[in-house]
């Protein structure tokens, strides 16, 4: 009996090791992720303000006044 319940102890402390690394490894994906995410969204950021002032130099040029 005390031969079952060391193992059942060594199962449930493997067991709660496999659930430390999956823990760890979702995090470190979600950071990944996170981090990948970011970097689209700054990426979209300047692709907006190179839009942004196309226009407005459009718009001056449009509205400067005829000489």
């Amino acid at each position: 009996m005390e031969h079952i319940q060391m193992q059942l102890q060594q199962l449930f402390d493997e067991i709660e090791q496999l659930e430390n690394k999956l823990k760890e490894r979702t995090t470190e994906q979600m950071n990944t992720h996170y981090d990948m995410q970011q970097h689209s969204l700054q990426d979209i950021e300047r692709q907006l303000d190179n839009i942004e002032q196309q226009i407005e130099k459009k718009e001056t040029y449009m509205f400067a006044p005829a000489i």
